[in-house]
C-alpha cells in the first residue's frame, strides 16, 4: 500500500461509527458514509472528529471509491477506545486487510486514530515525563497489535504488517514498532506510519 492510501485509512479511523462496518470493505463503508454528519457536530457546538470537514470527507469517500486497492480493503476487528464522559468521543483501533489480486500477497494494516478524549490528552502529558518509558495507553495499543498478530488475530498469516496512525495514533504505531523486535520498522515518521513484513512470534 502507498503512503497516500495509508493516509486515507488514517482519516477513516476518525469515523465514530467505524465499528458498525467491521467485516465490510472500505468501498462498502464509503458508499454508506454520510459526510453531512459534520453538520450535526457543528450544530451541536462540537468539533467534528479528527477536525475533518465535510469537503475533506467527500474527498476521502471519492478517493476510496476510485482507488482499486482501497475499495477492496476489508475492515476487521474495530475496537473503540474508552469514551470520554464529557465530550462523548472515543478513538478507534482497527485492522485492515488487503490482498493484491495479481501477487496474491496479503497486507495487514493495523491503525490507530489520534487523540480523542481527555484521558488520552493526559496520557500524552504523562509520556512527556523523562522517567516514563511506556504509558498505559501505549501498552494498550501494543496489546491490540499483539492480539491481531498472534493466535487467531486477523493479521496472522499476512505477508506484510504495517502499523499506522495519525497524531497520538502515530505515537502508538511508532511505539509498537519499537517494542516488538520483529515488528514493522519506521518508514515515513513525518506521517507517523511504520512498515514491515513480520509480526511477533
Amino acid at each position: 500500500m502507498t503512503d497516500e492510501e495509508l493516509m486515507i485509512i488514517n482519516c477513516v479511523m476518525y469515523d465514530p461509527t467505524l465499528v458498525l462496518h467491521d467485516g465490510q470493505t472500505l468501498g462498502d463503508w464509503a458508499k454508506s458514509f454520510d459526510p453531512n454528519m459534520v453538520d450535526d457536530y457543528l450544530a451541536n457546538g462540537q468539533t467534528p472528529p479528527g477536525l475533518i470537514d465535510k469537503d475533506m470527507w467527500e474527498n476521502i469517500v471519492s478517493t476510496i471509491l476510485n482507488d482499486a486497492n482501497l475499495k477492496n480493503v476489508v475492515i476487521k476487528n474495530v475496537e473503540e477506545r474508552p469514551v470520554d464522559p464529557v465530550k462523548q468521543t472515543h478513538g478507534n483501533d482497527a485492522t485492515f486487510l488487503y490482498t493484491d489480486p495479481d501477487k496474491g500477497k496479503t497486507t495487514a494494516v493495523i491503525a490507530y486514530s489520534g487523540t480523542s478524549t481527555s484521558s488520552e490528552w493526559a496520557d500524552d502529558g504523562d509520556g512527556g515525563h523523562i522517567d516514563v518509558t511506556d504509558t498505559p495507553q501505549q501498552k494498550d495499543a501494543n496489546d491490540y497489535f499483539v492480539r491481531q498478530t498472534t493466535g487467531h488475530g486477523d493479521a496472522v498469516g499476512a505477508d506484510q504488517v504495517i502499523t499506522t496512525g495519525h497524531s497520538k495514533g502515530g505515537n502508538f504505531a511508532q511505539y509498537v514498532a519499537i517494542v516488538n523486535p520483529k515488528s514493522p520498522k519506521p518508514a515515513t515518521p513525518q506521517h507517523a506510519q511504520t512498515r514491515g513484513t513480520s509480526a511477533p512470534s
